[in-house]
């Protein structure tokens, strides 16, 4: 079961700039080859907002969608490499979407 986000959690605003700028791999969901997490992130909500996302299963229609922005997060080096090639360990799981949550929030209350 994912570990809940807490206080102590703090990301600093260089991280956010870090994760929002991780680049997708190729063929990702969004359509482009050079679209990034934030890409994805803003992609999302503007599907949500519409009503043609299901939060489920994100972009890629699959319940996997998360890995492609795990991925991101392991080629900026913010998370370790897959412990399997599927997944990642449970620390390294929670470190991803506790940066994925502060870079999500950040994308509606900009940073400096």
């Amino acid at each position: 079961m994912p570990q809940a986000i807490a206080p102590q959690d703090h990301v600093d605003e260089e991280t956010i700039r870090r994760v929002l700028a991780a680049p997708l791999e190729p063929g990702n969901s969004v359509g482009r080859d050079d679209a990034t997490v934030r890409d994805y992130l803003v992609e999302s909500l503007a599907q949500l907002v519409s009503g043609d996302l299901n939060a489920k299963y994100g972009l890629s229609g699959g319940d996997d969608w998360h890995y492609e922005l795990y991925a991101g997060l392991v080629t900026a080096g913010l998370i370790p490499q897959w412990k399997d090639g599927w997944g990642l360990d449970e620390k390294s799981q929670h470190r991803a979407d506790v940066l994925l949550a502060a870079a999500s929030r950040a994308l509606v209350a900009p940073i400096a």
